[in-house]
């Protein structure tokens, strides 16, 4: 490689043009900085009447803030100070910000703005047209001093990460210590790490398993309603069975959360029948005590057709329907629920069937996705936590839907079938004899 060639990749500096508190700067842009930092030279000159604020603040009493440079050396500050950043715009659309600015000891050569700023601001237009998002890489590029191409590149990279993090976000534990006590379940409040919908205020849990705190706890799996959504947040149910407490690190990562795309209305029946077993459960007398109220909640009038009976026949039939109407589903989601049937496998051996998981074609991975938030959503499937495990099949009906399919074949090796004596043919006929 030749000397110029390698001078090619020593570039300048990469200043952003922007207004901080009205007055026009070029700042130096750090992209691989989070936090930004001006020194008490330029506050004073720029802006004297802002007030350095203790850091207690901004980011509480009990977390603290340590600013090391690339080289591993600590950046000292006294405090922090609140500027609204402006990006140069044509005068109708100018991204605007209001940013916590570090006032470090050291002397700077000019204000540092932190990636992280420049993340926020695409964020809050992650959700507008192409054409927003259009208009702000031009921005950037005029700002940057970039061609657009680059800035283009810049928003769709950030604009997809924030993409990736609603799909999977991580819950943490808030600023204090939860204790759980010993036998009690405590519902513990995490704070959703993104604006949620109006519409979609339910997300689907799952429990991080790893830690020393948390494999000693029960932490419940499955739907959780976003609370306040303007600040939004989840109760999470944590049980406790020990015999002695147990306290959770503050920020401790308890699991994660993914929005749910379908959301169904569960029908009447499978919710009537799930109150049965609780209730009796609980409370089989007062569960037996009233079974009109629960018969008048579950009997309803099944759409069948009378037309050709007579009227005395369609009251007759009427009625019987009405009687029997719990047997009859209300729509194709209704499925029913009983609760005393089991099924038992019997086994050749106790080792389980452990298959790795087939690899879900990249085209039908969303599709999959939605269709086992639906299930779990429905009630019909839940998670497992069982030693054997056998791989999904993706297969497309007639119609173009999606089914899943499980493939037990190995499972279905090691079963012991059940043995049922076949009358033999001769006797079939030696009982018809006499018979025409």
């Amino acid at each position: 490689m030749c000397p110029d060639s390698i001078a090619q990749l020593v570039g300048g500096k990469c200043l952003l043009k922007c207004y901080m508190n009205g007055y026009a700067v070029s700042v130096l842009l750090d992209t691989g900085a989070q936090v930004s930092i001006l020194d008490h030279a330029w506050r004073e000159r720029y802006l004297p009447n802002h007030k350095v604020r203790p850091l207690v603040e901004l980011m509480g009493a009990e977390r603290g803030l340590d600013v090391v440079a690339v080289n591993g050396e600590v950046i000292p500050f006294d405090g922090w100070i609140e500027v609204q950043v402006d990006l140069p715009g044509d005068g109708h659309s100018n991204p605007s910000i209001r940013v916590p600015f570090l006032v470090s000891r050291m002397v700077l050569e000019r204000p540092l703005l932190g990636f992280n700023v420049i993340e926020e601001v695409i964020r809050r237009h992650a959700g507008g047209t192409q054409k927003a998002m259009t208009m702000l890489a031009n921005l950037l590029s005029r700002a940057m001093g970039i061609q657009e191409a680059a800035a283009s590149v810049i928003v769709n990279v950030v604009q997809n990460r924030c993409t990736v993090e609603e799909e999977c976000a991580l819950v943490k534990i808030g600023r204090q210590n939860v204790v759980i006590p010993q036998g009690q379940v405590v519902y513990v409040k995490c704070r959703v790490p993104f604006k949620p919908e109006t519409d979609k205020t339910a997300v689907l849990f799952e429990p991080k398993d790893e830690g020393v705190h948390l494999e000693q706890l029960d932490i419940v799996d499955g739907l959780v309603e976003i609370h306040n959504v303007e600040a939004p947040y989840i109760e999470v149910p944590i049980g406790n069975y020990t015999r002695h407490d147990i306290t959770l690190p503050r920020r401790t990562v308890i699991g994660s959360i993914q929005p749910i795309s379908m959301l169904p209305q569960t029908d009447a029946q499978v919710n009537d029948c799930k109150a049965d077993v609780n209730t009796i459960g609980m409370d089989s007398k007062a569960n037996f005590g009233d079974d009109d109220t629960v018969s008048a909640m579950a009997l309803w009038n099944p759409p069948v057709d009378l037309s050709h009976l007579d009227e005395e026949q369609k009251e007759m039939v009427r009625q019987m329907l009405y009687e029997e109407s719990a047997a009859f589903a209300r729509d194709e989601d209704d499925i029913g629920c009983i609760p005393s049937l089991q099924m038992e496998i019997n086994l050749k051996d106790d080792i389980p069937v452990q298959r790795t998981y087939a690899s879900i074609p990249k085209p039908l991975y969303k599709e999959v996705k939605d269709y086992i938030q639906d299930l779990l959503a429905r009630g019909w499937i839940v998670k497992s936590k069982s030693s054997y495990s056998s791989p999904v099949v993706c297969v497309r009906k007639k119609d173009g839907t999606l089914r899943l399919c499980i493939d037990y074949r190995q499972l279905n090796q090691k079963t012991v079938p059940d043995r049922h004596p076949l009358p033999r043919i001769q006797d079939l006929t030696d009982t018809l004899g006499g018979y025409n």
